[in-house]
This record gives C-alpha cells, sequence and structure tokens, in this order.
C-alpha cells in the first residue's frame, strides 16, 4: 500500500500542476489581451507559464519510482518556487494594465468574466479591486468624448456618403452611442454607481449626452427651418442651362441642383435616425425615382444633341444654321418655363428627341453628298500626272538606258491629258452634288445659287483650289523625285486660298477660309497614303533620265544637250503640271455654276470691256478668257517654291557635273594656256635640267591620269559621257611634251657648244711660254684658274650629260647621235686638261720664288704706312672735335675717306700678288680698323649734315606758312635715325652734340604748333617777346621760323603754354559773342498777311518760338561768359549783348499778347455793327488800336530784322496797346454776361461761339450750336421768310422766321405745337423756343397718355416720339399697379399674377415686332421700350414672389413711380417721399439703361437728395456706370444732364 500511496501523492501532485497551468491560462486569455492591449508581454508571460513543466516533462526516471523520492521533490519544490514568483509577475503586470487602460467597457467585460474564471486566488482577489480602475478610466473617455465633441462640432466629420447635416447629427449620435453603452452596462452592478466616484461618472454622463442631444436637436431644427424655402427655390430653376466645358466651349447641361440631391440625401439619413421630416423635403425625396428618370432622359436627349452637332463642319454649320435655331428654339422652354415643377418634361423630352432626330437626318443627307464631293477633291489630290518610267512609251521595265529628251516630253504631255480630262469630268459633277444639298436645305427649286450657301459653295471651291495645290505640288514632288533631285517627301496641305478678281458678270472671288474637320481629316489620310507610296519610290534611286556628252572646243569644255536645253525641258515639265489647273473652270461668285468664258471687247472710242459669250457691239477678240483656278495657283507661294526649287536643283545638278568636269578642266592649263610663249618664258629662266626633267615627268603623269579617270559618271538624273574631252587631253599632253623637250634639247646642244669651245681654247692656252713677268702672271693665271675651276666644269658637263640621258629617257626626237658622243667626250677631255695643268706648274718653281721676295718686302712698306695713318687719324681725326666743332669735323671726315679709298686699292694689289705666288694674304688689320671707325663717324656728321640743312632750310619759311605736321615728321626721322646708332657710336662726342641739338629742336615742336593757335593775338606775341627778351616784327610778310628758332622756345615751355591757354579761352568767348551778334544781325520776324474772307487786315507775326528759344540759349551763354576769368578784353560787349536780348525778348513776349488780343476783337468790332451799336466807346477806342498796331505792323513788314524793331519806344507802345485791349475785353466780357443771363444755356457755348452767334444777321447761325445748347437736339426747325424779304425784315428787327420744331440727333422731329417767332434780340427767341419745347412736349404727352388706352399699343408706340412713349407707358403702368392693388382689396388674390402675365405678354409683342425689317429710329424706340417693359415685368414678379399686395409697401413706394396729375395738369414722379415734376427736356432717341438692383438704389438716394434740394455723389471704381445712372434719372426725368470734369480751374463763379 505504501507504493499506492506515494503514487496517489504523484498524480496529486500532477494534479496540481495541471490545475496551476490551468488557472494562468485562463487569466491570461485573449480578454486580458484586448483590454490592456499588451499582447507581446502576456504571451511572455504564458510562456514562463509553460516553460514551468519542461523540467517536470523531462524527468529522467520513473514517477511512481518511490527510490527517486527525492528528486522529484526538488523537482516540485522548484516548481511552486516558480509559481509563486509568476503570480507576483502577473499581479504586476495586472496593475500596470489597469493603470494604462484602453477601453473601460473592455476592461468591465473582463472583469465579468473573470467572476466565474476559476484562477489563482490571489490574482482573483486583485481583479475584484479594479472595478475603480474602470470608473476612472469610463471618467476619462467621458472628458475625451466632450474634448473631441467641442473640438469638432462646427466641422463634424463625416462619411464621403453623407450629407452635412444627417453626418453631423450621425456623428454627434455615434458619440453619444459611444459613450452610452459602458453605461449601460455598469448599471447591471448597482453597486458599481453607488460609490462616490460611481455618482461622479454618472453626473458627467448625464452633462455630456444632454449637450450631444441639443446640439442634434439644433441641427435639425436649423435645417427644417430652410429646406422649404430652398427646394421650393431650386425646384422653380429651369431644367437646362448653359455652360462653358474646360475648353471654353459653350455647351448645354442639365440644371438638376445638387442641393436638390443634398435635400433627398438629408431627408432619407434623417429619417433614418427617426426624425420627423418636413413636408416639401419628404415630397421631393418620394419624386426621387421621377427626378433621376427625368435627369437621364435629359442626359441622353443633350447627348443626342450634342453628338448632332459634334458631326457638323465648320463649312455645314452656317449651312444649317437654320435647322439649329429651329431645334434651339424648341430646346428653349428648357431655358424658361419648364422647371422641375412642370408636369410637360416627359412630353418635351419626347419633342426635343424627335427634332434632334429630325436635324441628325438632314445632317446625313448633307455630310453623304458631302462625302461624295470630297471623293472628287481627294481622286483631284492623289491623280498622278507624272507617269512611271517603266509606263512610258519605248522604255523597258527595269532597263538602264537613258531616255530621249523628247520622248519623255511626250509620253508626260499624254499622260497628263488623260489624267485632266478625267478629273474635269469629276469636278463637273460637284454642282450637280451641291444641287441636291440645295434641295435639302432649301424648298424651293434648286438654282445651283442659293444664298444660304454662298458660303458653302466658297468653300468647296477653296477646297478644290487647295486639292489642286495638292495635286500639282505631289506632282511637282514626285517629278523631282524622278529626276533624283533630292528625296521626295508629301507635299504640305496648301493653305493659301484664290483672291483674283474676276469681272462683275462673272465674280469668282474665293474667301482664304480653311477646310472643315472631316475634310481635313479626309485630306491627312490622302497624304499619309501618298507619304507611304512616295517613301516606296525614294526607297531606290531612279536611273538616269538624259546622257550628257562632254567634249573639248578650245578653250573650254562643253556638253551636249547644253544646260538651257535641259533646263528647258524640265520647264515645259513643269508648265504641263501647273497648267493641268487650267482645265477647272472657276465658279460665279454665290453659286456653283462655271464661270462662262469672256470675250474682251474693244469699242469704237477705244475702251476695252468684257462680255460672256462674246456678244454686244464692239470688235470682238478671238481669244476668249476662262476664268480657271490657274491663275491664284500660279502665283501660290508654295508652288512657286516647288518650281523655283526644282530649277534651282536642275542647276545644282549642272553644278555637279561641272563640279564633275572640274576634274577634266584642271587640265584646261594644257590647251588654253598658249605653248610657244609659256615654255620660251620658261627658257629664258634658264631652267636645270631638273627643271625639265620636272615638267616632262609632270606632263607625262598627267596623261597617265588622264588614262586613268572613269569617262562615264551618273549625276542625278543626266549621265555624263566623257570619251571625246578624254582624247582631247591626251593630245594637248603629248604636244606640251614634244615642245618641251625640244626647248631642252636647244639648251643642251647651246652648253655642249660653249664647254667644248672653252676646253679648246684652254688646251690652246697652257701651250704659251713664259718668256715675261706678264707671261709668267698669265700662265699662272690660267693654272689657278683650271685648279680653282674644276668644280665648275665638272657640274657643267655633268649636267650637259644629264640633259642628253633626260631626252633619251623621254624618247624625244630630233636628238642628232654625233651631239650625244660629243656629250660623252666631255669627261675625258677635261681630265686630261687638269693633269696637263699641274705638270707645267711643277715646271715654273723656280721662276715663282724669285718674284715672292719682292712681294713680300712691298707688304712691310705698306703695314707701316697703315701704322702712320692710324696714329694721326686717333690724334687729330673728325673723332676729336674741338670746341664742339662739328662743321670742322665733317671736313676731317671727307679728307680721310679720300686717303682710306686709296689705301684700299693698294692692298688689293698687294692680296692679288700674294695668292699668285702662294703666299699667306696679310689681314691688314690696323686698316680695317681705321675704316670701320670712319665709317661709323660718317654716318654721325652726315647726320649732322642733313639737319643743318633741313634746318637751314625751314629758317626761311614763313611763319604764316609753317606746316607744323611736315616739320614734326622730319625731326621723328632724325630722332629715328639716331635711336638706330650702335651703342659704341652712342658713346661718341660728336653723337652727343649731334642728338642735343636734334632733341632741343624736338622738344620745341609742340610749343610751335601751340603758337601757330589763331587764339595769339599781338597782345600775346609781345607778352611772348618780353618773356624770351627777343624782339622781332610779326608781319606775315616778313615773319620767318628764324625769329622763333632765335627764341630758343624749349627754355620758357611753361610760361609759352600759359599765354597760349589763355589765348585760347579768349577766342572761344569772342567767337561766341560775335556768332551771338551775327545770329540775332540776321534774325528776322516772320510776317504774312492777315485776311478775313476777302478782306484784307494787313499784317500779323508768325509764331516766335525760334526767337524765345534763341534767346534762351544766347542769355545762358552770355551767363556762362560773365562768369570766366578769361571775359576781361570783352566785358563790356558782353554786358551789351545781355540788354539787349532782354529788351528783345520782353518786347516780342508783349508784341504778342498785343496781336493776340487785336485778332480776337478785331473779328467783334470790325466785323459785328450790331456789337459796335451795343458798346461804341469800346468801339472808338478800338479804331484807334487797330489803327496804331496796322502802322506798327506795317513798318515791320518793310523791315523785319529783330534787333531795329524790339527798341525802348516799341516795348512802351505796345505796353500801353495792351493796356487799351485789355479795357476794350472786359467791356466785352460784360457784355457778353447779360446776354447769356437773359439766356442761361449761352453759358454752355464759348465767347467766340456766342459771338458768333450774336454777330450774324442770319438766325440760323445757331444751328451749328444747337448741340451744345440742348442736351439731344441735332437742329431747329426754320420756317420759310416772309413776304417783304429778309432785308425788309431785319429793318423792322423781325426776320419774317419761325420755329417750328426741332430734331434730335437720331433725326427724331418734335414739332411744336405753336411756332415761336424769331424776332428781337437772339437770347429772347431763343427762350421763347425752350419754354414752348417744354409746353409742346407737355401737351404730347398728356395726349399721349389719353389715347394709350384707345390705339391697338404698337400703333401708339410708333406714332409718338420716343420720350414721349416711354413716359405714358410707365404712367398707365404705375396706374395699373396701383389698380391691381385696389383689386386684391375687393378680393381679386391673383390681380398681380395676371397683371404680370399681361407684362409678359406685352413683352414678347414687342420681342417679336423688333425682329422685323424696322427703321433705325423705330428700332431704337422698340429698343428703349423693351429695357423699360423688363424692369416692369421683374418689379412685378418680385411683388408676385415676395407677396407685396398693397400700394403703401416700401417695395412699391421705392419704385420710381410716373403719374399724370389732373389738379396739377402735369406729370409728376414719386418716389419713396420725394415728389419731382417733369423737365419736359427733348432728349430724341438717346437710349435707357439696363434697370439692375443696385441701379435702383443709386435713383432712389438721388431723387431724395433732389426733392431736398440736395446734391448726391455716386462714389466707385471707374468704369461702373456712375456716369451713366446719373444721365439716365436725367432722361427719366426729362431733365437736362450736363456733364464736365472738375479741374483746378473750376471755382464758384464757373459752377454759378
Amino acid at each position: 500500500m505504501a507504493q499506492t500511496d506515494y503514487m496517489a501523492e504523484r498524480c496529486e501532485d500532477l494534479r496540481v500542476v495541471a490545475q496551476v497551468l490551468e488557472q494562468f491560462r485562463a487569466i491570461l486569455g485573449p480578454e486580458l489581451k484586448a483590454v490592456t492591449g499588451e499582447a507581446h508581454q502576456i504571451d511572455d508571460v504564458l510562456q514562463q507559464v509553460h516553460s514551468m513543466v519542461h523540467e517536470i516533462e523531462q524527468f529522467p526516471w520513473d514517477v511512481f519510482d518511490k527510490q527517486r523520492q527525492a528528486a522529484w521533490h526538488g523537482v516540485m519544490g522548484r516548481f511552486n518556487e516558480r509559481v509563486t514568483q509568476l503570480e507576483l509577475t502577473t499581479q504586476q503586470f495586472i496593475d500596470a494594465s489597469f493603470n494604462a487602460l484602453r477601453s473601460a467597457e473592455g476592461a468591465f467585460d473582463l472583469l465579468q468574466n473573470f467572476k466565474d474564471v476559476k484562477s489563482r486566488a490571489s490574482i482573483n482577489k486583485q481583479m475584484n479591486d479594479k472595478f475603480s480602475d474602470v470608473l476612472k478610466q469610463y471618467l476619462n473617455e467621458l472628458h475625451q468624448m466632450r474634448d473631441i465633441f467641442k473640438m469638432q462640432h462646427q466641422h463634424p466629420p463625416c462619411l464621403k456618403n453623407q450629407p452635412p447635416v444627417a453626418g453631423a447629427i450621425w456623428w454627434a449620435h455615434s458619440l453619444f452611442q459611444r459613450i452610452k453603452k459602458p453605461i449601460v452596462r455598469f448599471k447591471t452592478l448597482p453597486d458599481m454607481l453607488n460609490s462616490e466616484l460611481g455618482q461622479l461618472v454618472s453626473k458627467e454622463y448625464v452633462a455630456v449626452g444632454r449637450m450631444i442631444r441639443d446640439y442634434e436637436a439644433k441641427l435639425f431644427a436649423s435645417w427644417s427651418e430652410t429646406v422649404e424655402l430652398a427646394a421650393q427655390a431650386h425646384l422653380k430653376q429651369p431644367i437646362l442651362t448653359e455652360a462653358h466645358d474646360d475648353d471654353g466651349a459653350q455647351t448645354i447641361r442639365v440644371n438638376f441642383p445638387h442641393e436638390l440631391i443634398t435635400i433627398m440625401r438629408e431627408t432619407k439619413y434623417l429619417s433614418h435616425l427617426g426624425f420627423t421630416i418636413p413636408e416639401t423635403s419628404k415630397s421631393v425625396t418620394l419624386q426621387e425615382e421621377a427626378y433621376v428618370k427625368y435627369v437621364e432622359a435629359l442626359n441622353q436627349m443633350l447627348a443626342l444633341y450634342a453628338a448632332a452637332l459634334s458631326k457638323i463642319t465648320a463649312a455645314e454649320r452656317p449651312l444649317l444654321a437654320t435647322f439649329q435655331a429651329e431645334l434651339r428654339q424648341v430646346l428653349s422652354p428648357g431655358f424658361k418655363s419648364l422647371n422641375w415643377h412642370s408636369l410637360r418634361i416627359a412630353d418635351f423630352i419626347k419633342q426635343a428627341e424627335k427634332e434632334i432626330n429630325r436635324f441628325s437626318s438632314v445632317v446625313n443627307q448633307v455630310q453623304k453628298n458631302a462625302s461624295m464631293i470630297e471623293a472628287v477633291v481627294e481622286a483631284v489630290a492623289n491623280a498622278v500626272l507624272v507617269p512611271a518610267r517603266g509606263a512610258m512609251p519605248g522604255s523597258r521595265a527595269g532597263a538602264d538606258e537613258v531616255v530621249d529628251m523628247h520622248e519623255l516630253l511626250e509620253a508626260v504631255d499624254k499622260h497628263q491629258q488623260a489624267t485632266v480630262a478625267e478629273l474635269v469630268r469629276k469636278y463637273r459633277t460637284v454642282p450637280a452634288l451641291l444641287g441636291k444639298i440645295e434641295a435639302i436645305i432649301e424648298t424651293k427649286t434648286v438654282t445651283l445659287r442659293s444664298a444660304r450657301m454662298a458660303g458653302y459653295y466658297k468653300f468647296w471651291e477653296v477646297r478644290m483650289f487647295n486639292a489642286l495645290n495638292r495635286m500639282v505640288l505631289v506632282n511637282l514632288h514626285t517629278l523631282q523625285h524622278m529626276l533624283n533631285l533630292l528625296p521626295l517627301t508629301p507635299a504640305p496641305v496648301p493653305a493659301a486660298a484664290p483672291g483674283t478678281a474676276t469681272p462683275s458678270s462673272a465674280s469668282a472671288v474665293l474667301p482664304a477660309s480653311a477646310p472643315g474637320d472631316a475634310q481635313q481629316q479626309a485630306s491627312s489620310s490622302s497624304a499619309e497614303r501618298r507619304s507611304g507610296r512616295l517613301q516606296q519610290h525614294q526607297q531606290q534611286r531612279s536611273p538616269p533620265l538624259l546622257q550628257l556628252v562632254a567634249s573639248l572646243s578650245a578653250p573650254e569644255v562643253v556638253i551636249a544637250p547644253t544646260f538651257n536645253d535641259v533646263l528647258r525641258l524640265v520647264n515645259k515639265l513643269l508648265k504641263l503640271i501647273v497648267e493641268s489647273a487650267q482645265q477647272f473652270v472657276r465658279w460665279m461668285d454665290g453659286s456653283c455654276i462655271e464661270t462662262p468664258a469672256q470675250h474682251v471687247v474693244q469699242s469704237a472710242d477705244g475702251t476695252s470691256s468684257s462680255v460672256a459669250g462674246g456678244s454686244g457691239g464692239g470688235t470682238v477678240d478671238d481669244e476668249p478668257i476662262v476664268f480657271s483656278f490657274y491663275t491664284d495657283l500660279s502665283a501660290n507661294p508654295q508652288v512657286i517654291r516647288a518650281m523655283l526649287s526644282i530649277n534651282q536643283s536642275v542647276g545644282r545638278t549642272f553644278t555637279r557635273v561641272n563640279k564633275y568636269l572640274d576634274a577634266w578642266r584642271r587640265y584646261r592649263p594644257l590647251w588654253k594656256s598658249d605653248k610657244v610663249p609659256a615654255l620660251e618664258r620658261f627658257a629664258q629662266r634658264n631652267p636645270s635640267v631638273v627643271d625639265y626633267d620636272t615638267k616632262l615627268a609632270f606632263y607625262a603623269r598627267l596623261g597617265q591620269e588622264v588614262d586613268a579617270l572613269p569617262t562615264e559618271k551618273d549625276i542625278d538624273f543626266v549621265r555624263v559621257s566623257c570619251v571625246p574631252l578624254e582624247s582631247s587631253i591626251k593630245l594637248e599632253t603629248a604636244a606640251w611634251l614634244h615642245t618641251i623637250g625640244k626647248l631642252l634639247h636647244q639648251s643642251a646642244k647651246l652648253k655642249l657648244f660653249e664647254l667644248d669651245n672653252e676646253l679648246t681654247k684652254l688646251s690652246d692656252e697652257l701651250g704659251r711660254r713664259p718668256d715675261t713677268m706678264d707671261d709668267l702672271k698669265f700662265i699662272l693665271n690660267i693654272i689657278a684658274y683650271v685648279s680653282g675651276a674644276s668644280m665648275d666644269v665638272e657640274m657643267r658637263y655633268a649636267d650637259i650629260e644629264e640633259r642628253y640621258r633626260t631626252l633619251q629617257l623621254y624618247q624625244l626626237p630630233g636628238v642628232p647621235a654625233d651631239e650625244v658622243d660629243l656629250a660623252a667626250r666631255l669627261r675625258p677631255r677635261w681630265l686630261a686638261l687638269v693633269r696637263r695643268a699641274k705638270l707645267l706648274d711643277e715646271t715654273l718653281v723656280a721662276v715663282k720664288a724669285q718674284f715672292c721676295e719682292t712681294t713680300k718686302q712691298q707688304v712691310d712698306q705698306f703695314k707701316r704706312n697703315v701704322s702712320k695713318l692710324k696714329s694721326s687719324f686717333h690724334s687729330s681725326g673728325p673723332a676729336a672735335v674741338e670746341n664742339n666743332d662739328m662743321d670742322a669735323g665733317l671736313e676731317q671726315t671727307k679728307k680721310y675717306e679720300q686717303e682710306l679709298k686709296r689705301f684700299g686699292a693698294t692692298r688689293d694689289e698687294l692680296v692679288l700678288a700674294e695668292k699668285l705666288f702662294s703666299l699667306p694674304i696679310t689681314p691688314y688689320a690696323e686698316l680695317v680698323e681705321l675704316e670701320q671707325a670712319l665709317d661709323g663717324l660718317a654716318k654721325i656728321y652726315s647726320l649732322y649734315a642733313d639737319q643743318k640743312e633741313t634746318i637751314e632750310r625751314w629758317s626761311h619759311t614763313l611763319w604764316a606758312e609753317l606746316d607744323i605736321e611736315l616739320l614734326s615728321k622730319s625731326i621723328e626721322e632724325f630722332v629715328s635715325k639716331l635711336k638706330r646708332f650702335p651703342p659704341d657710336l652712342k658713346a661718341m662726342k660728336p653723337y652727343e652734340l649731334v642728338a642735343g641739338q636734334i632733341n632741343a629742336f624736338r622738344d620745341s615742336i609742340p610749343l610751335f604748333r601751340s603758337l601757330k593757335s589763331d587764339a595769339l593775338r599781338p597782345r600775346h606775341w609781345k607778352t611772348l617777346m618780353e618773356v624770351t627778351g627777343q624782339t622781332f616784327q610779326t608781319n606775315s610778310k616778313t615773319f620767318t621760323l628764324e625769329s622763333v628758332f632765335k627764341m630758343e622756345l624749349f627754355k620758357y615751355s611753361e610760361k609759352i603754354e600759359e599765354i597760349v591757354g589763355g589765348a585760347a579761352k579768349e577766342l572761344s568767348i569772342e567767337e561766341a559773342i560775335q556768332k551771338i551778334a551775327d545770329t540775332w544781325r540776321a534774325m528776322r520776324f516772320e510776317v504774312h498777311k492777315y485776311t478775313k474772307g476777302t478782306d484784307d487786315r494787313g499784317y500779323v507775326l508768325k509764331s516766335i518760338d525760334e526767337i524765345q528759344t534763341l534767346y534762351d540759349d544766347n542769355a545762358m551763354s552770355l551767363q556762362s561768359m560773365s562768369a570766366s576769368r578769361f571775359v576781361a578784353p570783352f566785358v563790356s560787349t558782353v554786358q551789351k549783348w545781355e540788354k539787349t536780348l532782354s529788351l528783345i525778348a520782353e518786347v516780342s513776349d508783349v508784341w504778342m499778347l498785343v496781336q493776340r488780343k487785336w485778332i480776337y476783337l478785331e473779328n467783334i468790332f470790325v466785323g459785328s455793327d450790331d456789337i459796335r451799336l451795343q458798346l461804341p466807346d469800346e468801339a472808338k477806342r478800338f479804331d484807334r488800336i487797330d489803327k496804331t498796331f496796322k502802322k506798327i505792323m506795317s513798318e515791320t513788314a518793310k523791315n523785319t530784322v529783330v534787333l531795329e524793331q524790339c527798341t525802348s519806344d516799341r516795348l512802351e507802345l505796345l505796353k500801353g496797346l495792351s493796356q487799351q485791349l485789355e479795357t476794350c475785353q472786359k467791356s466785352l466780357s460784360d457784355y457778353l454776361l447779360t446776354k447769356r443771363n437773359a439766356f442761361p444755356r449761352f453759358f454752355f457755348i464759348s465767347d467766340d461761339e456766342l459771338l458768333s452767334i450774336i454777330g450774324s444777321q442770319d438766325p440760323e447761325t445757331v444751328q451749328e450750336h444747337v448741340i451744345k445748347l440742348y442736351d439731344n437736339v441735332l437742329a431747329l426747325q426754320f420756317s420759310a421768310a416772309g413776304v417783304g424779304g429778309p432785308a425788309a425784315a431785319g429793318r423792322n428787327g423781325n426776320t419774317g422766321r419761325t420755329v417750328g420744331g426741332m430734331s434730335s440727333a437720331e433725326r427724331e422731329l418734335l414739332s411744336f405745337r405753336k411756332a415761336v417767332p424769331v424776332e428781337g434780340a437772339v437770347e429772347n427767341w431763343m427762350a421763347a423756343v425752350e419754354k414752348q419745347m417744354k409746353r409742346s412736349l407737355q401737351l404730347i404727352t398728356k395726349e399721349a397718355i389719353y389715347n394709350y388706352p384707345k390705339m391697338p399699343r404698337l400703333k401708339w408706340v410708333y406714332h409718338y416720339q420716343g420720350m414721349v412713349v416711354l413716359s405714358g407707358n410707365l404712367v398707365w403702368w404705375t396706374w395699373e399697379v396701383e389698380d391691381r392693388f385696389r383689386k386684391i382689396r375687393q378680393g381679386d388674390k391673383y390681380a398681380i399674377k395676371t397683371f404680370s402675365a399681361k407684362l409678359g405678354a406685352n413683352l414678347n409683342e414687342l420681342v417679336t415686332e423688333v425682329r422685323n425689317d424696322l427703321n433705325d429710329n423705330d428700332r431704337k424706340k422698340l429698343n428703349a421700350l423693351i429695357i423699360v417693359d423688363v424692369h416692369a415685368r421683374d418689379v412685378i414678379d418680385r411683388f408676385v414672389r415676395d407677396s407685396i399686395l398693397d400700394e403703401r409697401d416700401f417695395g412699391w413706394e421705392s419704385q420710381l413711380r410716373y403719374y399724370w396729375d389732373r389738379h396739377e395738369d402735369d406729370m409728376l414722379f414719386r418716389q419713396a417721399t420725394a415728389v419731382l415734376r417733369s423737365g419736359y427736356e427733348f432728349l430724341g432717341l438717346s437710349g435707357r439703361l439696363v434697370i439692375t438692383p443696385l441701379t435702383e438704389r443709386c435713383i432712389m438716394t438721388l431723387t431724395q437728395a433732389l426733392s431736398m434740394r440736395l446734391g448726391g455723389a455716386p462714389a466707385g471704381p471707374a468704369g461702373t456706370g456712375k456716369t451713366e445712372t446719373v444721365k439716365d434719372l436725367a432722361k427719366a426725368l426729362g431733365l437736362q444732364c450736363v456733364v464736365f470734369n472738375c479741374s483746378e480751374g473750376l471755382d464758384y463763379a464757373t459752377m454759378s
């Protein structure tokens, strides 16, 4: 039993181990991980738990073996220690985790779960104590939710699919749910919330929940308040709208407001959240499916519309404009009358789709015919006018033989004619296709002249022109490729269009429009096809077409056929291609009918005209003129460039041909140079045999080179053959070799016989006997010559041998054999002669010894003589200059030169003797030294002699004739020579003396130059003589350089510079004064006749700007002179001219002032008797002024010199005239003021204009100024003169005329109800005209208002003036509005709405009428009325919208209202508190501004100010309409509005 008990104990141990593991696993499960978030640390603890049993699992013995009890107890002891340690670790971990809880709810659940979990007792106790930590965590979470809510409640984070209000409420609701769920869980443990902490948590929960609930309620309430109005406003919007896409194009879009979608989404979400939804939004949401269907159907319809429009090309757009306008008219209800409340949306969509399909059908029919025309155009554009080489007659496929020029031209011509004929046939089918399009567009008979299709005709004519351009360009490039002139590229599409004017009877001017998109795409595809075809052609170059044969026609290399022949061929080919366009006849302007041929008719008077078909009188030319595309195509720059390019390429080809021929032309010297003269010149230079050999080798090599050159070469489209040329060059080479060989033979023969004769002579002379000294010397010289000439003779016979060898080498004919044999014997003959001379020299040794001794004695004596001469040269020669006497040294130099010449001759004789007797040559070093020393001294003295002679020559030159530059140049030459002397000569005393004299003279040159200045006067020369101590006469005829040389100027250079500088400054002042004097003596006034019509009014001065400018310049100059220290000699002159110029300036200013006043007043007092009668005293005063001024001007005209006219007396006289004229002008101004006060509108014109009116007897003079006196009146309507004529009427103060009305600038007429007689002063009858204008307008306005309900509205509008129509219309509008208010008070609730419909009908009637053919005035009248009626309708629509139902409402009181007051019998304007009367100013048809809310506010402000006699000051940026608004208010009130600019000159007097 002991063993069994032991086993039971061990089993109990194992149960405890298992229980411990289970307990730890239960507490460290996923729940704890979720609450703490420390999954990694929990896994580490679990790992430790599992590691506790490793030792038990690995127990090495049997557990139930009692003998191992001690070991087992050890294992269990360690296990229990680890359990204790892990309990402590787990407790610490749980404490740390709960201190940093992630979720109170999760922690609470964990604690709840642990209630039923069997775990370690200590851990269970610890977990039960953590409920307070959960409450703390929950409290933190409440605070976090509150902070999140406060921070984000203004802009809550919503989901993407949530609307803003519902999203915000859902967000707040989610926050509340987040805090609500834990508190609900906490309530399952009542004790948990009963604690002090629990009560605090409950209180905070309630506060946060109330805050969130209030926020939700507030959001919903705000949304509910605005949603109904917003929904109604959006539902009233039209279903379609126009917008601009990203490219700026205008597109039609479905105008379903996004706000409605938002409302519907809000409604759905809020309904799900349990809110009570307003009825309007609920109703909108219930119709969501219908709205979606409408939107989808509208989008599909608009897609069809856009697709139909997108198919239309730019050319077809004007053609289909009417259809498009009709379609747009069908769509127009979608922009105006239909909104999302409308029940006719489905019918609208159906009708629109029907019209769109009909429009698409028309487009498809038009484009079908257009595609057929495009096929014709493409056929023309792709036409091949130049056949492939294999298709030419007589050519073989793949053959490389060249083609005959004429065959090529004939083949291209035949192919071109056949192709063009087919193209013309197709071209003439185009009008029929255009006729089909016309039948589709027009409902009338097809005429091919449809005005609507004029642009379309032009478009296809341009397309055909472009196709012809492309055809010509492509074929030109094809020809260019065939000629191998360049790789072919597709011809560019021409952008130019023809614009050649044709006769008026058949005008066919084409616009420079570009093709449409579809046609451009077709052109692009065809260009790509041509590009691919042409790229295949250019992969392999074509063989040459033509052959050129090069030959020699001295002196040039020529080719056949010539460049001109080939160029003519190419030009004919180009002409065939370009003239293909002549077959395509242009259409007449505005049609697609071909222009008939025109015949030029010569009439009898010699003039020319053109008629179609050749009919008509006169002589008709036989050849008619056909208007085709050729003229414009041939002027196309691209065609011209292509043709020019081909011609240039042909030229470049021939340039390459010439370059190839240059390889042959480099042999041109062979035949171009004349052989005989050239080789004679060569022979005259005595050329060596090497020179001959070089030339012979050169020409022989040329022959070989010619043999090696290829005789055929392919260049572009030509093959060049040079066989004849090669043969000719070879012949020329052979001729040169023969001629050079002949010259070589002649020179060799001459040298051969010359050397042969010389050898024979030397052989004879060596045989002479030496009997005398001379004979001995002669024989010795011959021996010496033979000995010394050995090398020369050897070279000579070697040269002769080489020449004959060269002749034999090149196998040149004409060389005799005996000459060759003689040349071969020269070498042995010379060697024999040399041996003979040596033997003879050996036999004459004794005789030579006797003569050697004598020669030595002569040499010694000559050396002694040289030593004596050297001693004398150094002691008393030219180097030892005494007393600086260079003249004596010059004489010594000449003496020693003679001596050395004699000594040199003796030395030469002695040297010759020493050479004969083979004695050593004596050097005579002392003699050489003397020669060198004397040579250096001779150079120095030669320079001295030249310098002395030059100075002596210059000293006789007159000072006035001195050329300083020439003198300086001479001295510089001497200085240059001095610098070139070697250093040893520069150390000699004579050099120092010469250098000193030359440098001193050179230093004086600048002083000479200074003294030559023209600024020097006798006073300056006097000062100079005092400085230098010299005295001489400065008379120009006796004053020479000798006197100047004596002054030794270089000693006084600084003083001289000072004198000369001062003289220059004085001269500049003197010249400036003289210039001023000369200018003013020549200055004259410009005077011209002053006439008034044909009357001569005397003379007046022209502009004196030149005189004033000259005065300013000269006055400044004189002021500068006065400040100079060199002005002393001219002070009095400067001051005199300052006074004179000041007087001239003052007189000129006063004179011009008087002249301006005289001209102004002369027009008044002389030209107007009326003013003279009104101002008799001033007229008399002006007569006196006029007489005096004319006298002054008459004198001035006779003598216009400014200096003589601008005197002090003249100044005083002019000042007096100025004062008198000022008095006259003041009296005149007072007189004009009385006129303006009588008729204030005269203030709007200038004095001159008013005087022209007053001073004229003709009342119509006022006509040109009426536009300034009235706002928009152009002219008054005068009646004819009465009985008695104007003269009789004028005597009675009455013109006999009347003013019957006035016309505006637009020629609208206002006829006065009573004509105004033109009598009395102008201001009186003009005031009467103004009064009658206002009275007539008042009566006409009253009549129009009375007749408004009795006449059809349009007839009434046309019957009265524009401003009367506007006023009367608004009077009745005001009455009708207030009448509707009365009806509303009587129970008619729809009175305003029916009135709104009436206004809309009136407006539509005007819109329809304005589309008719109206004259300008009626159109302007209707336009202004439409502007006013639109505002009137908008006001009533606003009343309907805002429920304004009473005339006392401010919405009506704030309007500018028009009334005809029966008691006042006048038109009144009321607005707010303001009551104003009409000004009845006739304004014509000046138009009205569109009235905006801002305009209404401005007008109301201004009318209130006017009623209170105050002003208004509209403010705002420039260009916003401030001035125009004020002017428009004036038009509305019938007032004159005067616009003027404020400036500094504007004062109170002007404003008054």
